[in-house]
């Protein structure tokens, strides 16, 4: 009786809290009630772990290579300091310094050095010292101290990572979860399991990987010009395209940010498209299930011609739900004669089938779902996500999308997140609530990057991926129908991305009342039993969420880490999927 007690509560209150999470002071006192302090959190659940002894009971033999090229030595005498008390590892130390660099004078250094005896190397012989440190150890540490004023290490740092790359030799580097300090300001980066679309815009791994000694032995990494060291490593195995990165989700390094400086670094332009010649020629059919709200349809029309370069690459499919409304009716007439097609399905709403019944008569290479209360504010937003729709790795593109006052509505998916009408573990949008545009959780809003899903609102997806995972599934009507068609794009082995392209406003729900009635509620709940059905813990696991954040509210810090394992996924892109669509959906 309570707990059926407490939920109806939360159905009475749900319109009063959907209406107060599109403003910023309701959201930011929701933060401060959700959200747990960088201090207490490392104090009480940030706490690292004993490591293992290593089974045969020596210690782990590790090379460490410092990029001090652009670091003083004060910063890496700090280094060192915290190297020194390392456990579980013997260290031979080598430190890469610039060519006009000074002999180091301090005597914090000269103590530390007389401690560690670290050879000093030349940018010329870059070359010669990864092959002295590959030859003399079975791992080998590599710190970027590159406009950074101090890095250190937890002393259960080497072993913990040392477990992680574990003994397959497909982990060719691990990398962990950092501790940021601003002068007296703290905060803690829980970084998301590898994504390359991610590193191609952001160099969030970190200043510090752990890298297996044959990595270095067999391949040629060129000395990086305009980077740093962990950075240019990182790019030549993502470029090679084979072993794995695993992800330890432990704060196991502690980073000085100088003031003014961004952590981690955006890079100063986005990664190239793989095919932008098919970028170009794309034929897009924009697929808009719709009945009545003649205003918001007319909008979304007007704006989208508006701000695509060249309209005429659009084939507009208006999948009209029984439209009743004189004023719709209209401009559906009206559309039909500017060449939209218009198409007719006047059973019950049912998003999947509708989405489904437009595909089913789309010729475009690609299709873009849209809901009729979207509005577009800025030109760019369609070549930016067809610059990743058309790279074979890519399956579903969505973008960040924004409520009328600037506060986002959606950016990505994040599964296993609290659904509070249903009272369990679903899914829900990631930065839901955060300004936008804005640089969201350490500049991830700002960065493309890949999700498990996105919404059906705005995805954009080849036809031939739509033909081969057979559509949306009609047994979800409403809720959950995008979720479980990203998760089937991503079994073929794709990867869903969000891009952050400005001025998309979604007026979530206008064109249809919240699922709060009771007979809506009841269907809520069967859809999603029905997703659960299907994909079990699948919705339990997102590896690009860091398990260290709340599920509450996204990017808060957990009141308590849901797991710590290492998370290992693939370095490069899958290869491509089957060809040819198994027929009509």
């Amino acid at each position: 009786m309570r707990h059926r007690g407490i939920r109806r509560l939360i159905q009475a209150l749900a319109p009063v809290l959907a209406v107060l999470a599109r403003f910023r002071p309701a959201w930011a006192l929701c933060r401060i009630l959700q959200d747990v302090s960088p201090k207490t959190w490392l104090k009480h659940q940030g706490r690292i772990p004993e490591p293992e002894a290593r089974p045969d009971g020596g210690l782990w033999r590790m090379a460490v290579v410092l990029d001090a090229r652009s670091g003083g030595w004060d910063s890496v005498a700090e280094t060192l300091r915290s190297l020194l008390q390392a456990h579980g590892a013997a260290l031979s130390i080598h430190v890469l310094a610039a060519d006009n660099a000074a002999e180091p004078a301090s005597s914090g250094w000269r103590d530390v050095a007389r401690l560690c005896r670290p050879r000093i190397w030349k940018p010329a012989d870059f070359s010669q010292m990864l092959a002295e440190a590959a030859a003399a150890a079975e791992l080998c540490l590599c710190v970027a101290l590159n406009g950074r004023t101090g890095v250190r290490l937890h002393r259960f740092a080497l072993p913990h990572l040392a477990a992680a790359l574990g003994s397959s030799r497909d982990r060719l580097f691990a990398y962990c979860d950092e501790v940021l300090l601003r002068g007296r300001k703290v905060a803690v980066f829980c970084k998301p399991a590898w994504d390359r679309v991610l590193f191609e815009t952001l160099n969030y791994i970190g200043p510090a990987i752990l890298l297996r000694s044959h990595v270095l032995r067999a391949a040629a990494l060129p000395l990086p010009q305009d980077c740093d060291l962990v950075e240019g490593m990182v790019r030549a195995l993502m470029e090679a395209g084979q072993g794995s990165a695993a992800h330890l989700p432990l704060p196991l390094l502690q980073v000085d940010v100088p003031a003014g400086h961004a952590h981690p670094r955006p890079r100063s332009a986005p990664g190239p498209s793989a095919r932008p010649q098919e970028a170009a020629q794309a034929v897009v059919s924009v697929i808009i299930p719709t009945r009545d709200h003649a205003g918001l349809l007319g909008t979304c029309l007007r704006t989208l011609r508006q701000t695509v370069a060249n309209p005429s690459c659009l084939e507009i499919i208006l999948v009209d739900n029984g439209s009743v409304c004189p004023a719709a009716l209209a401009l559906l007439d009206a559309e039909a004669g500017r060449g939209s097609r218009v198409l007719r399905d006047a059973g019950d709403f049912n998003f999947s089938r509708l989405i489904n019944l437009g595909a089913g008569a789309a010729t475009g290479s690609h299709l873009l779902l849209l809901n009729n209360d979207i509005a577009f504010g800025a030109t760019g937003w369609l070549e930016e996500m067809l610059r990743y729709a058309v790279r074979r790795d890519t399956g579903c593109v969505g973008a960040n999308l924004m409520y009328q006052n600037g506060l986002v509505q959606h950016a990505g998916i994040v599964l296993g997140m609290t659904s509070f009408l249903l009272g369990e573990h679903i899914a829900g949008h990631a930065h839901h609530g955060w300004p936008c545009p804005g640089p969201g959780y350490h500049n991830l809003l700002c960065s493309a990057r890949s999700v498990p899903a996105v919404t059906g609102a705005l995805l954009l997806v080849r036809r031939e991926t739509f033909g081969l995972v057979r559509g949306f599934d009609p047994r979800l009507a409403v809720a959950l129908n995008d979720v479980d068609f990203s998760l089937k794009v991503q079994q073929l082995g794709l990867s869903n991305v969000v891009v952050p392209v400005k001025g998309i406003v979604h007026l979530e729900s206008a064109s249809r009342d919240m699922d709060i009635a009771e007979e809506k509620l009841a269907r809520l709940k069967a859809e999603a039993a029905t997703a659960r059905e299907k994909w079990g813990e699948a919705l339990l696991d997102d590896v690009f969420y860091n398990p260290n954040l709340s599920l509450v509210m996204s990017y808060c810090l957990a009141k308590a880490p849901r797991q710590r394992r290492a998370r290992a996924r693939a370095l490069g892109p899958p290869p491509d999927p089957p060809a040819g669509m198994p027929g009509n959906v």
